[in-house]
């Protein structure tokens, strides 16, 4: 188990890394494997850093809010969705066969990126909806 005691510089960094990284006694194993987060694991760094370090999820394509709900309950603070939103815009480019002048193309582009976020926002208990349900 970590011990917040033993987090420095000195243990597991580089001179080269970031004077903000928090740095562990021992190497850290990924905390996601295959879409699959280990949450003990989650747990341990949260309480080990108390608050000193964002936690944040890459790869979090495909996750279930059920997934994202344990993550946030486990100190998760930021989650990037790169994927969950260039997937359907690309869907949606691909199925284009004719010409689309590019504000058209902008305006489509941003309501499928709005509809995107406003699905993650309600799984992860973001918004006004999901609070009152």
């Amino acid at each position: 188990m970590l011990d917040p005691g033993k987090l420095s510089q000195q243990e597991h960094c580089s001179s080269a890394d970031s004077p903000s990284r928090i740095c562990t006694p021992e190497p850290l194993p990924w905390a996601i494997v295959f879409h699959q987060v280990r949450l003990d694991r989650l747990q341990q760094v949260y309480q080990a850093t108390k608050g000193k370090a964002e936690l944040v999820l890459h790869g979090s394509g495909g996750f279930t809010e059920d997934i994202y709900r344990d993550c946030i309950e486990r100190g998760v603070t930021k989650i990037n969705v790169n994927v969950q939103l260039i997937e359907p815009w690309s869907e949606m480019m691909g199925a284009r066969r004719k010409f689309v002048p590019l504000t058209a193309v902008i305006e489509d582009s941003i309501a499928i990126f709005q509809k995107e976020v406003e699905r993650l926002m309600d799984m992860v208990g973001s918004t006004e909806a999901e609070k009152q349900s």
